[in-house]
């Protein structure tokens, strides 16, 4: 297809806006867009969005995706950057935009190797960029920037976090593993909910806080059976493992970022369990302060710290559960399995532990 084939078009397209409203016209587009998208990218140069064209319809190639937007005719800014959802011109944004973008967020002027990391891993790079702007380049977010890119560096095909867990190079880069491999089948809180895609984001960036926080899975729910005999759920076992998880996960890799990794775990789950999740964050907090506080406890005198919080009154647990409820762990109106109420009414509430 021809340059001036794409201009015809997208004229074409003008009209037929007017003609049968922009929903078909979208419709339409979609259905070209496997042609076009090619023609687009030869239209202009990378380095410059250059609009102007006075279209209606307007193709606009973003950095991981493709997405449909519009602009008044006319207008002439040129393409805006990715992480911003406004309108823009027919352009491709530069993956250099970004590097540039991190060079000086990050103060990178003077260090080569970050710079040509940057240049060779874009989607590396977009991540970062991306983690910054959701958590508004925060100092925290900066160094946390900072210390993956480091990271990131680091890794050889030898060595490299979940190498010895049996995980493939680069295991971080594909979302399928997340998804099926066995070592994240459990996640670091119960069995009962898979990885969310903000955790999955995380694992991108700093891959070694899955071998970390699958490691003190293991070591919370070894000691909550040693206090409690069980793993419970919604009672006071799961009040303690929540907090202690947590608490090694702060004492490994810092507050912020066991905060970050906690919340996005709670960040899929369903509405019918609420009260959990804020059970969850409560305890989650305790955990969070305790590793903060004390950062060089070993792993005994971290759980001896959370027991007694959790004794004293300090924690939260749902009270009453009706654990004898037919839909406690099912709920067979729906095609789900595994949905059911967790015998949570609506007389349950947040209630001290003890």
């Amino acid at each position: 297809m021809a340059v001036e084939q794409v201009q015809e078009i997208t004229e074409t397209l003008v009209v037929l806006e007017e003609e049968v409203g922009h929903i078909l016209v979208v419709v339409i587009v979609l259905a070209l867009m496997d042609l076009v998208v090619q023609e687009v990218q030869q239209l202009i140069p990378p380095s410059r969005c250059g609009a102007g064209t006075g279209v209606q319809v307007v193709i606009t190639i973003n950095c991981t995706d493709i997405e449909m937007r519009t602009q008044a005719k006319g207008k002439s800014d040129d393409c805006p950057p990715c992480s911003q959802k406004v309108d823009g011109g027919i352009g491709v944004n530069s993956s250099a935009q970004y590097v540039n973008t991190l060079i000086s967020k990050l103060r990178l002027k003077n260090n080569t190797d970050a710079i040509d990391f940057l240049n060779n891993n874009a989607s590396v790079t977009f991540n970062i960029y991306n983690f910054l702007n959701s958590n508004d380049n925060s100092t925290e977010a900066i160094s946390f920037a900072i210390e993956i890119i480091n990271e990131l560096m680091s890794y050889t095909s030898t060595n490299y976090p979940g190498s010895n867990q049996g995980l493939p190079f680069e295991w971080w880069k594909d979302e399928s593993i997340m998804d099926n491999n066995s070592f994240f089948n459990q996640n670091p809180y119960d069995v009962w909910r898979e990885l969310t895609q903000k955790e999955k984001e995380i694992f991108k960036l700093y891959p070694a806080a899955a071998i970390i926080l699958n490691r003190n899975r293991t070591i919370a729910e070894q000691r909550t059976i040693l206090n409690y005999g069980n793993n419970g759920l919604n009672d006071n076992s799961d009040a303690f493992r929540h907090a202690y998880f947590n608490a090694l996960n702060s004492r490994n890799m810092g507050k912020w970022l066991a905060k970050k990794l906690s919340d996005a775990h709670e960040s899929e789950t369903p509405t019918i369990w609420s009260l959990e999740v804020q059970m969850d964050l409560f305890n989650n907090n305790i955990g969070h302060q305790v590793g903060h506080d004390f950062p060089n406890d070993n792993d005994i005198q971290t759980g001896n710290t959370i027991k007694d919080k959790i004794n004293n009154g300090l924690g939260r647990y749902l009270n009453p559960i009706n654990y004898f409820d037919p839909n406690y762990r099912d709920n067979p109106l729906t095609p789900l399995f595994g949905d059911g109420n967790h015998g949570i009414s609506s007389a349950t509430t947040l209630t001290p532990t003890y």
